[in-house]
C-alpha cells in the first residue's frame, strides 16, 4: 500500500443506476478533474466483479467510491456498502462517499455504521451538481492524502 499524494489524477469509480445522475457527473468532472478516470457501473454485482477484477489483473483500484444509496432499493446499496468494506483486501480501504436524495436520520447513520467515509444529500439543480462536484474535488483531490495501491 502506498500513500496516495493529493493530485488531480487517480480513478473514481460511480455507482449510480442513474443513467442522468451519471452524465451530469461525468461532465462535470471533465471539466473540474480531466485527468480523472471515471468507470461507472450501475449494479452491485457488477461493482464487485470490477473490484475483483482490478486485483486480479493487478489493475489500478479506484482512489475514491462514489456510491448511490438507492440502487433502486436501500437494502441494495447498503449491502454493497458492507461487502465492500468487510472484505478482507485491498478495496476495503478505499473511501467510499454515498451520494442519495435521502437526507432521513436512518439512512445515513447506517451508512456510518456499515463504513461510509461521508454521506452527501444529491442536490436537485445542476448548479448544486456543480457545487457538489466541486467540494469533492476540492476533499477528496485538493485536500485529503489518501491510500492507493499500485
Amino acid at each position: 500500500m502506498q500513500i496516495l499524494s493529493n493530485s488531480q489524477s487517480g480513478r473514481l469509480l460511480i455507482i449510480d443506476d442513474n443513467p442522468d445522475h451519471w452524465a451530469i457527473i461525468q461532465l462535470l468532472l471533465k471539466q473540474q478533474l480531466p485527468n480523472l478516470k471515471t468507470v461507472w457501473l450501475s449494479e452491485s454485482q457488477a461493482t464487485i466483479a470490477y473490484l475483483e477484477e482490478c486485483m486480479a489483473q493487478n489493475q489500478a483500484l479506484p482512489t475514491l467510491i462514489l456510491l448511490d444509496l438507492y440502487l433502486p432499493k436501500r437494502e441494495t446499496g447498503l449491502a454493497l456498502l458492507r461487502r465492500i468494506k468487510e472484505a478482507n483486501v485491498e478495496y476495503s480501504l478505499i473511501p467510499v462517499v454515498v451520494l442519495s436524495y435521502s437526507d432521513d436520520e436512518t439512512d445515513v447513520e447506517a451508512m456510518y455504521q456499515a463504513g461510509c467515509s461521508s454521506y452527501l444529500v444529491k442536490p436537485i439543480t445542476v448548479n448544486g451538481w456543480q457545487e457538489l462536484i466541486q467540494k469533492i474535488k476540492n476533499y477528496w483531490w485538493d485536500t485529503v492524502t489518501r491510500p492507493h495501491s499500485s
